[in-house]
């Protein structure tokens, strides 16, 4: 192998944890202030109105989010799980909390 094949080789072996640590880095600067206690007070009635009426497109969603945080690591994903069980109520929000964060961790892993 040559020193450029060996070079190309070694960053693309490298590229996913790049590509996961990049994107955390933009979730951290861009969306830092959705993702906190306050700004779930401040769109409290928003999110319960969207909640109300778009039930299955709102916890699908919230699913996805969820899996989207924790496959990238970002730290703000206990914020989301509280949501979870803000908006959806008790039971509903555990499942949904449960079924995102396996599953994002099945993609992890």
């Amino acid at each position: 192998m040559t020193p450029t094949q060996t070079l190309t080789a070694r960053l693309l072996r490298r590229a996913p944890i790049l590509l996961i640590a990049l994107a955390a880095i933009m979730a951290f600067v861009f969306f830092r202030h959705l993702v906190s206690l306050n700004g779930l007070e401040q769109h409290r009635h928003d999110l319960l109105a969207l909640v109300e009426q778009h039930y299955l497109a709102a916890s699908l969603g919230f699913i996805v989010i969820y899996t989207g945080l924790v496959v990238i690591s970002i730290p703000g994903s206990a914020v989301v799980a509280m949501a979870g069980g803000f908006l959806f109520g008790l039971f509903p929000g555990v499942v949904y909390n449960v079924i995102a964060a396996t599953s994002g961790a099945g993609i992890v892993f």
